[in-house]
This record gives C-alpha cells, structure tokens and sequence, in this order.
C-alpha cells in the first residue's frame, strides 16, 4: 500500500502485488499482455531434474522450471537462490530488495548483488513487521539504502527508467 504524500499522483504505474505462501509478488500491469492457465505440460524424457516438462504457447516452447533442491536457510525456495542467480546473469543491472522477514534468508544473496555492482535496498525498521532479515543486510553492509516499505516503489521506479 502507497502512503507517502509523493505517491498520490502516481497515474503512470499500475502494479499488482500478490502472494503465494510466505513470498510477495510485483508485477507491472502494464506489461502484462495476458494471463493463461496452462493446460498441459509436456513432460521430457531424460531431463534435468528441476525441470518439470514444456508447454507449448501458440507455438514457442517454454520450459516449466521448479526449484526441487534441498532448503537453504531453512527455505524453499530461498530468497538467497534468488539473489545469486540474479547477480550472476545480471550483475550491475540487478535490484535486490529485502523486505520484512524472519531469519536470515536472503541477506548472503543481497550481498552478491552489491558485490556484483548491482544495487540493494533494505527495508527500514520503521515499516517492518519481523525487522530481522533487512537489519542483518543492513549490519552487514549489504544495503545501499534503508528505506520505509512506501518509499521502496519510487526506487524501483527510478531504477527501472535508468536502464
């Protein structure tokens, strides 16, 4: 939810924010062409053990992909699996953020991207409900910024437009 006076006029920028489990979600609604269910996935024989079989859209394949690891931080899937991943592909175009959370998963992992160039932002204690995980990113050294959830948005915005 958007609560800074800055944020009222924000016409431009339509998100929706969902969550499955314990994780949140963002996605930009603009971009979003259509929302399909797929039907049936083409399960490969002889494949890679994370990847649960294809599925065939109007003609390109896309690989339908599930994280079958063992937990790290105690996590399934984890934040800081996330994290490196995206440092390692991404490197400087990368934005972890690390919102309100018990432990330390994904404290490491924001770590790579500020180690990659990338850039960090933690959430303040200020907005936090378990202020566990962005503190430990920001007592590390990890966090570029500590800022209130409301404030995150405008950042994400700023970034998106610079690249």
């Amino acid at each position: 939810m958007i609560q800074d006076q800055e944020y009222k006029d924000i016409n431009q920028v339509s998100i929706l924010i969902f969550q499955i489990g314990w994780e949140q979600f963002v996605v930009d609604l603009l971009e979003v062409k259509e929302i399909i269910q797929a039907r049936q996935i083409r399960k490969l024989p002889k494949s890679l053990d994370y990847i649960d079989g294809i599925y065939n859209y109007r003609g390109d394949i896309i690989h339908v992909v599930t994280y079958k690891g063992t937990p790290v931080n105690f996590c399934m899937p984890s934040i800081d699996v996330l994290f490196f991943s995206a440092a390692r592909v991404y490197r400087d175009q990368t934005m972890g953020v690390l919102l309100t959370g018990m432990g330390s998963d994904g404290v490491e992992g924001l770590g790579a991207i500020k180690t990659s160039g990338g850039n960090t932002i933690a959430e303040s204690e200020e907005t936090s409900i378990l202020y566990a995980m962005p503190k430990f990113a920001a007592e590390k050294g990890f966090a570029d910024l500590i800022l209130s959830s409301y404030k995150i948005p405008r950042f994400l915005i700023d970034f998106a437009n610079l690249k």
